[in-house]
């Protein structure tokens, strides 16, 4: 275990409070001081309130229970994203997680689902896939609670209120043994190599340290200021730059999936809580007035909005090295991405992860800082590639918004990636990815991007057997999603939350 003895987290919300409590469990049976410096003056921004699979490992450890975790902010269980009018305005599609379709007698699946949709041009991608079946019917069990099923190779994340998670992850951290100091910092001093000393808040308090996490959001307070980091734009790619959010009164009938529809300059979500559910439109403001965007969105949501609908500017792009002497940039103050694929929360995990395999000896490992900064432009790019797939596959031309991404330059590893894919449906996998082959595979298939071919060697073989078993996975799906407890119901005898519900 590293020599440090004094971490300071800089910055509470998610990204402030779950680093805290990773590193109070870490450090669980260590003998070190970790304090989190937050103002109660400075508000938690909360884009998106979704999260993807990993997001459940996540928690499980730290030695969270999940089910508690659940009930605790309002959650519901997330199978998918639907897709409305993402490839023209009159079609949606599904990007489920888990498993889609399995490999039959050692021939890749997808490449054998090619050659099958010849055959039968009425096959679905979705047949397939047992979260997008449980999607459509509503219905959803945990997958250990299906074994020997289709149901077991489903997976699921969660919806949650952004602000309760941070709450229960501080109440977490605190039980752990983080110290909690409320103040605004006014400066940050520096020894003279440039290493971070200490905070001075405006009480005047010093808040020394040995290591520094910067979770001040896009202030960026110690990482973009003290230390200087540079920031990379990324607005050229996903030019959206501006939301406005609203929660509505819940409809009856909880969906398992978050909704992205399509607009005329962005996309709106619908995310369903136990209590409410969250709306907001992300555009873009060179196209799009604020007020325009809040004139969309209440026209578009379902349900009786509560209170009035809120503005929240952002910025695209990645602090260029997120680890600087000894300060880690943690969320916002690291990097941002759209809330497209429900992915902010999990760079935050990732963050803090990649920090846990490489906590130096001392406070300061130049080897260890390169290798951290590269798997998280890894981990940014990744995800700033799948999120451009979504735009530039469009179909639509009917706005200016639209018509820029028809013509726009990709990055070279998209474009290598796509031009692969389209000769003949094979993906270029990188390092520790989050998105695989088959969340590549749904998205492309939804936006109606299809290679030029199938694997030729299977017209070699004897394909007719292949087909027959093909055939019966959709049917054995389908037979156990039917008996399966409908989304509410599950919620209702598993997890219901204790909270009061809004009015």
């Amino acid at each position: 275990m590293s020599k440090l003895k004094n971490i300071v987290i800089l910055g509470g919300g998610t990204s402030g409070w779950f680093t805290a409590a990773v590193l109070a469990f870490q450090y669980r049976n260590n003998p070190i001081n970790i304090e989190l410096v937050e103002s109660d003056q400075i508000g938690i921004i909360g884009v998106g309130e979704a999260t993807i699979p990993p997001f459940l490992d996540a928690l499980r450890s730290i030695g969270i229970d999940e089910i508690d975790f659940i009930k605790a902010t309002q959650a519901t269980f997330k199978l998918a994203i639907k897709f409305t009018g993402w490839k023209n305005k009159q079609h949606d599609y599904l990007h489920p997680f888990g498993q889609l379709g399995q490999d039959v007698q050692y021939q890749n699946f997808y490449q054998c689902f090619l050659k099958m949709r010849i055959l039968d041009p009425t096959l679905s991608l979705i047949d397939f896939s047992p979260s997008g079946k449980m999607c459509e019917s509503n219905k959803f069990v945990f997958p250990h609670q299906a074994k020997n099923t289709a149901a077991e190779a489903s997976a699921f994340a969660l919806h949650l209120d952004a602000k309760l998670a941070a709450d229960y992850f501080r109440r977490h951290a605190e039980k752990l043994g983080v110290h909690r100091t409320e103040g605004l910092v006014k400066e940050v001093n520096l020894d003279d190599e440039g290493f971070v000393e200490s905070l001075v808040l405006e009480s005047k308090r010093i808040i020394n340290g040995d290591f520094f996490f910067d979770c001040s959001g896009f202030r960026s307070i110690i990482i973009g200021g003290a230390l200087g980091g540079e920031f990379e734009d990324w607005s050229q790619y996903l030019t959206v730059n501006k939301a406005v959010t609203l929660p509505t009164k819940n409809e009856p009938d909880l969906p398992c999936f978050t909704e992205s529809t399509a607009q005329d300059y962005g996309w709106s979500w619908r995310i369903p809580l136990q209590t409410r559910t969250g709306n907001g439109y992300v555009f873009d403001s060179n196209h799009c007035s604020v007020e325009e965007a809040k004139k969309r969105l209440l026209e578009i949501v379902q349900g009786e909005p509560i209170g009035e609908p809120q503005l929240v500017h952002f910025k695209t792009g990645i602090t260029k090295q997120p680890w600087i002497k000894n300060c880690i940039a943690i969320g916002l103050a690291g990097g941002f991405l759209e809330p497209l694929e429900s992915t902010a929360i999990h760079m935050i995990t990732r963050g803090i992860k990649h920090f846990i395999r490489m906590i130096p000896n001392q406070k300061y490992d130049q080897v260890l800082v390169n290798e951290y900064n590269r798997r998280m432009r890894n981990d940014f790019e990744e995800i700033r590639d799948f999120l451009i797939l979504h735009y530039v596959t469009t179909e639509r031309t009917d706005t200016p918004f639209w018509q820029y991404y028809k013509s726009m330059s990709l990055p070279e590893s998209l474009q290598y990636k796509l031009a692969l894919f389209r000769r003949r449906g094979l993906l270029v996998g990188g390092e520790d990815d989050l998105f695989l082959s088959d969340n590549w595979y749904a998205v492309l298939d939804g936006m109606g991007v299809f290679p030029e071919s199938y694997d030729p060697l299977l017209d070699t073989i004897n394909f007719s057997e292949i087909a027959g078993l093909l055939k019966q996975i959709p049917g054995s799906i389908n037979q156990v999603v039917r008996n399966l407890p409908t989304h509410q119901d599950f919620i209702e005898r598993v997890c219901k939350t204790t909270i009061a519900k809004m009015e």
